[in-house]
C-alpha cells in the first residue's frame, strides 16, 4: 500500500480524484462528495509549511555563505530531474528587487515556492521581492522521476544553478519499513559536487556526516519517523530526499491524568517543537470538539487545560515546544484570562476563538480554517450535544481538512446556517445516525443544493469503523488502516488530544470500550481492507484505567 505521511520535510503528492469507499451500512449513499480540490489545496499548504519549517530549523544548511563570486543577472533558468519525495533548493541572492516572474510548471508533477531566508515568507510569480536572500525551491509531487525547467526573472539576482547529486542507498525505499521488533536504521549513501551531507530525524536540526560518503546507524522508537537525507554545495544549493520510516509495534501514550496524557501525545507527535498550539478546556468537550481540523491545519498539538490555570504537565510541554502562537478555543468562562495572560508571559501571541454557545464557537473555528487559506465547499456535520461521532471524524477532517459544524438533533442553529450560506458550503457529510442528527436536519442541508452523505452505525464504535471505510483511499494512503489510533469511546479527552496526531499519520481514530473491542471494531481489524497486507503501528492513547491491558495485548497480537 502506498502511504503518504507528512512527517518528513517534503509533502508528497495527493493529486487526482478523491474517491471515497462505501460505508459498511446498508444505507450507503449513492452519490459521493468529491474532495479533489480540497486535497490539492491541502497538499500545497502542507508543502509550504514543511519547507518553511525546514528553513527555520535547518539554518546550518539554508544559511551557507557563498564562497565564490557570481555575476548578477536578470534571468536564470533552473533545470534538473526530481526523484520522488525530493526537493531542490537554489540559493537566490536578490540585489535589486522587482516583480518575480516564474514560468508556470509544465505539469502537476512538481511545484515551486520562493522562501525568504530571514522571514520564512513564501512568494510566487507576480509577487514583489525586495533585496535579500531567498531560496528557490522545486518540490516533487510524483511517485516517478520528473524533469523540470523553470525560468526565473523580474529581479536582479545571483544564483548558482548547479546542484549536488545525492545517492541514497539506505533506506532503500521512500516508505521504509523495519522488521518487527527492530529499531536500528542504517543511513548510507554518497554525494558528488557537494560540500557536506547531513541527516535530520523527525524535523530535528541537521546532523552533519563526516564526509560526502556516509554510513551511519541510528536508533528509532516504535512508530513513524521522518528521515531526511541531504547534500549542500558551497554556494548554499541543496538536495533533500525524505523518507518515512516505520518501526512496527504498539505504543501506549499514557499519563497521570488527562492533562499529562495530552502533553505526552504532543511529545510523540511534535518531538522537535511546534510554532502553534491549540488550547481547550479539558473537563468539557464543547469547545474542543470542532478544533481538531484547525489544530491539524496549523500543525499544532491540541492541549487541554483547566479553566483557571495551566496544569503543570501542559506548562512543561509548552516550554518544550517553544511556540510563538496560541489559539484558545472558548470564552473566558472556559479558559480564563489568567491562562491567557500566562501564555502571553511565556512569549506567545494569543488568539481566542469564542462565541455565545458551542455552535457559534464551531462556526467561528470554521471561519478561522478558511482564514488560514483553506477554501472548501464541504463540511462535516456532527452533533454538538454528544462527542463520539465528531471525535471519530476528527482525523479525516484534519487530514483534508474539513470544518466540523455542530448541530442540534432536530435543527441547524442560526449561527451554523449563517456560516453555511455566507461561505458557499453546499456539500455535507453527516456523521452519526438519525437519533443524533435527524433526517429533518439532513433534508434542510439538502436544500443548499449539493450532495449530503450520512455515515451512521448501530453505535458509536460502528460509526467510527464506517468513517474509516468511507474516507479510505488506497492509492493515496488516506485513512491508512495499517496504522490506527485507539482511544476510549466512553470519555472524550484522550481522543481530542489524539486527533491532530491521527491526522498527521493518516490514521483512523477508532473508539473502544475499556476492557474489550466492540464486535464491529474487531471485525474491521481482522478483515479490514483486502489490500492491506501488514499492520504497522497502533497507538493506544490513555491509561489502563480507560483502555486496559487486555485490549492492549490483543492489539499487539495483530502487528505483523
Amino acid at each position: 500500500m502506498k502511504k503518504k505521511f507528512f512527517t518528513g520535510v517534503l509533502a508528497t503528492a495527493v493529486i487526482g480524484s478523491f474517491l471515497v469507499q462505501p460505508a459498511l451500512t446498508d444505507a450507503a449513499p449513492s452519490k459521493k462528495v468529491n474532495l479533489a480540490d480540497e486535497m490539492v489545496n491541502s497538499l500545497r499548504l502542507k508543502t509550504i509549511h514543511k519547507l518553511e519549517t525546514y528553513k527555520q530549523k535547518k539554518t546550518s544548511s539554508f544559511s551557507q555563505k557563498t564562497v565564490r563570486a557570481m555575476t548578477a543577472v536578470t534571468q536564470v533558468t533552473v533545470a534538473n530531474t526530481l526523484k520522488p519525495s525530493n526537493f531542490h533548493s537554489y540559493k537566490m541572492q536578490v540585489t535589486k528587487g522587482g516583480t518575480l516572474n516564474v514560468t508556470e510548471p509544465a505539469s502537476d508533477d512538481y511545484g515551486y515556492v520562493v522562501v525568504n531566508e530571514e522571514t520564512g515568507n513564501e512568494y510566487f510569480s507576480g509577487d514583489t521581492l525586495t533585496a535579500g536572500t531567498y531560496h528557490f525551491v522545486v518540490f516533487s509531487m510524483s511517485d516517478a522521476p520528473v524533469s523540470y525547467s523553470l525560468s526565473v526573472s523580474g529581479v536582479t539576482m545571483e544564483m548558482d544553478t548547479q546542484l549536488p547529486t545525492l545517492n541514497v542507498t539506505s533506506p532503500k525505499n521512500i516508505d521504509h519499513r523495519l522488521p518487527k521488533n527492530t529499531t536500528a536504521l542504517t543511513l548510507s549513501g554518497s554525494a558528488t559536487n557537494a560540500s557536506n551531507t547531513f541527516y535530520a530525524l523527525d524535523g530535528s536540526d541537521d546532523i552533519l556526516f563526516n564526509s560526502t560518503s556516509f554510513n551511519k546507524q541510528i536508533t528509532v522508537s516504535t512508530g513513524y519517523h521522518g528521515v531526511d537525507l541531504g547534500a549542500t554545495t558551497a554556494t548554499g544549493n541543496m538536495v533533500v530526499q525524505s523518507h518515512t520510516v516505520t518501526a512496527p509495534g504498539l505504543k501506549r501514550i499514557a499519563g497521570a491524568d488527562r492533562y499529562a496524557v495530552s502533553a505526552n501525545v504532543s511529545k510523540e507527535a511534535f518531538p522537535y517543537g511546534a510554532d502553534t498550539i491549540v488550547l481547550a478546556r479539558g473537563d468539557l468537550y464543547t469547545d474542543a470538539l470542532a478544533g481538531g481540523p484547525l489544530a491539524a491545519l496549523n500543525f499544532a498539538p491540541m492541549l487541554l487545560t483547566t479553566t483557571n490555570a495551566l496544569p503543570a504537565p501542559i506548562t512543561a510541554e509548552i516550554k518544550r515546544l517553544q511556540p510563538s502562537r496560541a489559539i484558545i478555543l472558548g470564552g473566558t468562562g472556559s479558559v480564563s484570562t489568567a491562562v491567557e495572560n500566562t501564555l502571553r508571559n511565556m512569549g506567545m501571541t494569543v488568539e481566542r476563538i469564542a462565541g455565545a454557545d458551542r455552535f457559534v464557537v464551531s462556526a467561528n473555528i470554521a471561519s478561522r480554517i478558511k482564514a488560514d487559506g483553506f477554501e472548501t465547499d464541504t463540511a462535516i456535520i456532527a452533533s454538538g450535544l454528544n462527542y463520539p461521532d465528531a471525535l471519530s471524524a476528527s482525523s479525516p477532517a484534519g487530514q483534508i481538512p474539513l470544518p466540523i459544524l455542530e448541530v442540534s438533533t432536530n435543527s441547524i442553529p442560526a449561527s451554523i446556517e449563517t456560516y453555511i450560506k455566507a461561505n458557499g458550503i453546499k456539500n455535507f457529510i453527516i456523521v452519526g445516525g438519525p437519533s443524533t442528527v435527524s433526517d429533518t436536519v439532513k433534508n434542510k442541508l439538502q436544500s443548499f443544493g449539493g450532495v449530503v452523505d450520512r455515515i451512521s452505525g448501530a453505535n458509536r464504535f460502528e460509526v467510527g469503523v464506517n468513517i474509516a471505510n468511507y474516507f479510505y483511499d488506497e492509492q493515496y494512503g488516506l485513512m491508512d488502516p495499517s496504522n490506527i489510533v485507539f482511544a476510549t469511546g466512553l470519555d472524550f479527552p484522550d481522543a481530542i488530544s489524539g486527533s491532530p496526531m491521527a491526522a498527521s499519520i493518516y490514521s483512523p481514530m477508532l473508539l473502544t470500550y475499556r476492557d474489550k473491542l466492540d464486535p464491529m471494531v474487531k471485525s474491521y481489524l481482522e478483515k479490514t481492507v483486502p489490500s492491506i497486507t501488514k499492520r504497522d503501528v497502533f497507538y493506544l492513547i490513555g491509561n489502563t484505567t480507560t483502555v486496559n491491558a487486555t485490549v492492549e495485548s490483543y492489539l499487539k497480537s495483530l502487528i505483523d
